[in-house]
């Protein structure tokens, strides 16, 4: 959302999408109805403290991205802490493991079937061959 307002803003003003745009926006500033795209980018801008990215004026896109997504990471590990405090269950992970950030492995750029088998791995579900040959009978010799 917050790339889609900065090409409009950056966008001339003949163009039939800026028009639009603007209208929205019009209507937004006059409060006439309240959940316009505007209003909801308006309201993501604000609640994460960026209030100077919200105006007509291009602003530096990489600066307010990178921004933003600190802030909501910050909010989301906040907010993760907070709900693995109250579990029952995740209470104990917490104190074992010594925090609740998001680990490494899911951040990093790996591709699906890496991110699959990382998952796999984590849960217990992957098929180590200890785990599947443990079941199997053993072939007795004719």
């Amino acid at each position: 959302m917050i790339r889609m307002y900065h090409r409009l803003t950056s966008m001339s003003d003949d163009r039939l999408i800026k028009q639009v745009f603007l209208s929205d926006l019009k209507l937004t500033q006059n409060n006439r109805i309240s959940s316009r795209w505007s209003r909801e980018v308006k309201d993501i801008l604000y609640r994460n403290s960026l209030t100077n990215a919200f105006s007509l004026n291009p602003f530096n896109l990489k600066l307010i991205t990178k921004t933003l997504q600190d802030s909501l990471t910050l909010k989301n590990l906040s907010r993760l802490h907070a709900g693995s405090i109250k579990s029952a269950k995740l209470i104990t992970y917490v104190h074992v493991s010594g925090d609740s950030g998001v680990k490494t492995y899911l951040v990093k750029p790996l591709f699906y079937i890496q991110r699959k088998y990382m998952a796999k791995l984590r849960l217990g579900i992957f098929p180590l061959r200890i785990k599947s040959c443990r079941y199997e009978r053993p072939q007795l010799k004719a």
